[in-house]
């Protein structure tokens, strides 16, 4: 519909907003006036409540008075009189009869009269003098009841064995307390958590080289042409006692000079002295193969509550793909523990379909529960029977951080290498970087072995366990021994090697004079029963590989942990010293930190 023209629509609702928006206005202007009118008594500053404080503060001071600090010119406990104290107040009728008693009991008893002058000063005073000194006052016996609260001292400390430490001469004005640490030793702490394994200590790249065959007729020891006694010389008989073994004590060899692969590498240092550093790799050659011998394996796994059920999963699964690794003709065993250990079977067996399901049988019922017996379980470990023609190989998974029985990671070490004696070929693997690295190097070092830790996280555990098992699954030689010639004078570590494998190389780290050319190394081994060894000559000048100043580094990490394993089984401060010199030779810290002392 259309509005006719002059019309225009109004909306009624409009007409009430002026009269809202007037309510609103005065409304705020009371508001607001009530607000300023309740606000005009009160007062911006806090002088108020800064005086009631100051009052408060004044009336406690008044009844606590404040701790008065001054300086003494004496001690306040070594008084230079005595205070007799007021008895009448302090004691009861009694206990005064009683006092007045004791004071009288000098004048009663009769004393001991000195047989001569010369004795008086050192007995009783003359009677004239008694006088003269003061009466003491009796002592006043007081009973205290203490209550021993809360237990800090463990009772195994006072069982352990104590360190003597070395007499230290006075120094004047020395303060009368020592630090907690040895600050000394805090000087090479630079490299704690530092492993030298951590190095690459492999041959990667570093091509093999071939000795010359043999000769067919070796030249024979010249001997003294009078073997029939006379004047200056011996009988036959008397040299061959003195220069021989009986026949029934007589050690034979197999020579295997043609079945092993040498490589060498060398460096000349540059300073004063000139010294030759080295390193050799012994390997079996690919041509002529060693075969591999039937060995025993041990399984030991940590399942301890300080590994963690998430980790302890990865190790499980590790451990059930090891089992599928082993030889036909090899046995093994697996050895669960935390404060208790437990065998999977009593004895070594062989891997057959019946074994290998109770052994996966066994490993899923582990459970991370408990505390950590290292040492017992390393115990358990040597009361295995042991077959002289088998290298024995135990890989220890854990956290490395022993938490009941014995838990002194020098004692771990040095008992279980005494009576291990490099029987058994320990490997250890770490289920994290932040484990006791100080034991678990030291105690696969010192036993034929060597340590590695999983540093990427749990996820990568259980390649990392395959890989260490596959690369001591061929042994073709063990119970490894080295000498080298006298005349070249050669220092070279490790003493105690590791076994020989198929696939991965032996290896010696040596330094010699700036003077020598040649270098004669017997090496020495067991195999299937019996013993073999081959006598190798290198010419440093013409059979070596250059090298750089790594080698002289490697070196002397190698001598680093040869030390730090003395120490570990018995420590003293000549081995410490020796450490001190390494850091100040050649410039590596001292790993492990203060974990040594423990």
């Amino acid at each position: 519909m259309i509005p006719p023209p002059g019309f225009a629509y109004r909306n009624p609702r409009r007409d009430g907003h002026w009269v809202l928006a007037l309510i609103a206005v005065l409304s705020s202007v009371a508001l607001h006036v009530l607000f300023l009118s309740w606000m005009g008594d009160m007062r911006l500053d806090a002088s108020e409540l800064v005086e009631r404080v100051r009052a408060e503060k004044e009336e406690r001071n008044q009844r606590f008075p404040p701790l008065r600090v001054e300086r003494v010119p004496q001690d306040p406990f070594r008084p230079t009189s005595v205070e007799r104290p007021d008895t009448s107040t302090l004691m009861q009728p009694a206990a005064l009869e009683m006092m007045r008693f004791l004071m009288q009991l000098p004048e009663l008893v009769s004393p001991l009269q000195p047989t001569t002058d010369a004795h008086l000063a050192d007995t009783v005073p003359a009677s004239s003098r008694r006088a003269e000194i003061p009466p003491s006052e009796p002592m006043i016996s007081r009973q205290e009841i203490a209550t021993v609260l809360e237990k800090r001292i463990d009772d195994n400390l006072a069982a352990m064995k104590r360190r003597e430490v070395s007499l230290i001469e006075r120094v004047t004005q020395a303060p009368d307390f020592a630090p907690a640490v040895d600050a000394a030793s805090r000087r090479f702490e630079g490299g704690s958590g530092f492993r030298p394994a951590d190095m690459p200590f492999g041959f990667a790249g570093f091509q093999t080289m071939r000795l010359p065959p043999p000769k067919s007729d070796p030249p024979q020891p010249s001997r003294p042409e009078n073997l029939e006694g006379g004047e200056g010389t011996e009988p036959a008989a008397v040299l061959s006692e003195r220069f021989s073994d009986p026949p029934e004590q007589a050690q034979h060899f197999v020579a295997v000079d043609d079945r092993l692969s040498i490589a060498l590498q060398s460096y000349r240092d540059p300073g004063e002295d000139g010294r030759i550093y080295f390193r050799i790799a012994i390997q079996p050659r690919p041509e002529a193969p060693m075969p591999a011998l039937p060995k025993d394996l041990l399984l030991v796994q940590d399942s301890s509550a300080s590994l963690a059920e998430e980790r302890l999963y990865f190790c499980r699964q590790a451990l059930g793909e090891v089992l599928d690794q082993i030889g036909p003709s090899d046995r093994f065993n697996i050895l669960a523990f935390s404060d208790q250990s437990a065998l999977c079977f009593p004895d070594w067996v062989p891997a057959t379909e019946s074994t290998l399901s109770t052994a996966r049988t066994f490993i899923g019922n582990m459970r991370s529960l408990g505390g950590t017996d290292l040492f017992a379980s390393l115990q358990r470990v040597l009361k295995l029977p042991r077959d002289p023609a088998r290298p024995l190989v135990a890989v220890i998974v854990t956290d490395g951080k022993p938490t009941v029985g014995t838990t002194a990671s020098t004692e771990i070490i040095g008992a279980f290498t005494k009576l291990n004696d490099g029987a058994i070929s320990v490997f250890g693997f770490g289920t994290h970087a932040r484990i006791n690295t100080y034991l678990l190097d030291m105690l696969t070092y010192c036993n034929r072995g060597e340590t590695r830790l999983n540093r990427s996280g749990r996820w990568t555990i259980q390649k990392e366990i395959g890989d260490l098992l596959s690369s001591v699954r061929q042994p073709v030689m063990h119970d490894i021994r080295f000498a080298f010639d006298s005349a070249s004078g050669s220092e070279v570590y490790p003493k105690q090697t590791t076994n020989l494998y198929a696939d991965r190389p032996l290896e010696l780290y040596g330094s010699c004079a700036r003077d020598v050319r040649e270098l004669v190394l017997q090496f020495r081994g067991r195999a299937g029963g019996s013993d073999y060894d081959a006598v190798i000559r290198l010419d440093i000048g013409r059979d070596s590989q250059g090298g750089d100043a790594d080698l002289r580094a490697r070196w002397a990490w190698q001598r680093m942990y040869h030390v730090i394993g003395l120490y570990a089984r018995d420590p003293k401060p000549i081995y410490r010293a020796v450490m001190e010199r390494l850091n100040a030779d050649y410039g590596i810290p001292i790993p492990y930190g203060n974990e040594m002392g423990k």
